[in-house]
Formats: C-alpha cells, sequence, structure tokens
C-alpha cells in the first residue's frame, strides 16, 4: 500500500496526521498502529502529500501569476502578530503617510496599505498630529458600514 492510500485509510479509521514542520504528527487508535510503521517507511512521500494537502486548504486558491509559495506552516492560534517600523527619514515618511491619507479619504475603495485610524496613528507616532473633521469622520464610517466592514 503506498502512502496515499494509507494516508486515506488512517484517516478513514477515525486517526488524524498533522505536520509539525518535518515531521509528521499523528493521533490515532491503537489498531492503526501497524498503519503508522508502515507509513513511516515511506516518510518524504507522505509529508509531500500532506504538505501539498495543507498548502491547498490554507491558500484555497491559484496564486496570482509570478507569486511562488516558499513555505506554508500555518501557526497553532493565537498568533500574536507585531508590527514594527523604524523611520529614518522623518520628513519623507510624513510626506508619504499624508498622500496615503489622502487617497485613504478621497478614494475610500483604493487600498493604501493601511486604514485611516492606522495613518493618522502613524503620523502622531513621528510627531504630527492630525484629526478628521466631523463631516469626514462621518464620510469614512458611512463607507466602511455600507461596505460591510
Amino acid at each position: 500500500m503506498g502512502p496515499p492510500e494509507l494516508i486515506a485509510q488512517i484517516e478513514a479509521e477515525g486517526g488524524e496526521l498533522t505536520l509539525q514542520g518535518e515531521s509528521i504528527c499523528y493521533k490515532i487508535p491503537v489498531q492503526l498502529k501497524p498503519l503508522i510503521v508502515q507509513l513511516r517507511e515511506h516518510k518524504a512521500d507522505a509529508l509531500r502529500i500532506l504538505h501539498e494537502r495543507a498548502t491547498s486548504a490554507v491558500v484555497g486558491q491559484t496564486l496570482p501569476q509570478g507569486v511562488r509559495l516558499v513555505r506554508c506552516e500555518p501557526k497553532v492560534p493565537p498568533v500574536a502578530i507585531d508590527t514594527c517600523s523604524v523611520v529614518t527619514d522623518p520628513i519623507l515618511f510624513i510626506h508619504t503617510t499624508i498622500d496615503q491619507l489622502r487617497i485613504a479619504l478621497e478614494q475610500p475603495k483604493r487600498c493604501v496599505g493601511w486604514t485611516v485610524p492606522q495613518l493618522i496613528d502613524r503620523l502622531e507616532q513621528v510627531g504630527v498630529l492630525v484629526t478628521l473633521d466631523t463631516g469626514v469622520q462621518r464620510d469614512v464610517s458611512n463607507f466602511w458600514k455600507k461596505a460591510g466592514r
């Protein structure tokens, strides 16, 4: 029996196979242990099959042309994500961020990489405090409500 059949049989009989880097982790009923021994004999193929399956489940679609997936190993939640930026040219940063803010306000459907509140916060972090007029705040809020976000 080859790796695809072994994997299918293990999962059909209530076993779970997951990837942890280059290791295959399993939770199986005791009676399936002989199948794990057989699967170990085909570890490279089993890893490839499980990796392809995990990647297609995560990505869920074809990647854009020119984009190549190098690694796909989703972490176990919760996953803390932190944003850290270092500004080496504050004046250029301020000009660019104000331009992004202008675009975000004038063309709310266009993506500039940051939300309006994030742009305002980024400006404040480099010493420029700005606020939105009440009418502008209302327009931005209404846009995002209509967009369902």
